[in-house]
């Protein structure tokens, strides 16, 4: 994949909030599978707060669709719209919220991670 961050910077202590564009390096069409992908490439929005980075793995992802994909206007070589946020952070758990948009705006998915901090893994 291709990125470009637009949101947040990792590691800088700021709010858990990050994203940008992402795409394959190889053009295709985005179909379901390619937007689910999209919603758990990114880099963990509880990053931007972090000082170093830290094994966080996810115990449960739900993708709601609200696109019939591949959408008819949609290129190869779109670049697709990420926004990651982590509201809630407790006990040893974070929930992350996500959304996918098409290059004109369109939102085509929203995702509902749970994850689990874990250390001297």
């Amino acid at each position: 994949y291709e990125f470009r961050f637009a949101i947040g910077k990792p590691f800088s202590g700021g709010p858990a909030r990050g994203g940008g564009w992402v795409r394959p390096v190889l053009p295709r069409l985005a179909d379901a599978a390619m937007v689910f992908n999209y919603t758990d490439i990114w880099m963990p929005s509880v990053f931007m707060k972090f000082q170093n980075p830290a094994w966080v793995p996810t115990i449960e992802l739900t993708v709601n669709f609200f696109a019939e994909l591949p959408l008819p206007e949609a290129r190869p070589d779109d670049w697709y719209a990420v926004l990651f946020e982590a509201p809630v952070a407790e006990g040893g758990y974070w929930r992350e919220e996500g959304s996918v948009w098409s290059r004109d705006g369109r939102l085509l998915a929203r995702s509902s991670q749970l994850s689990v901090f874990l250390s001297g893994a």
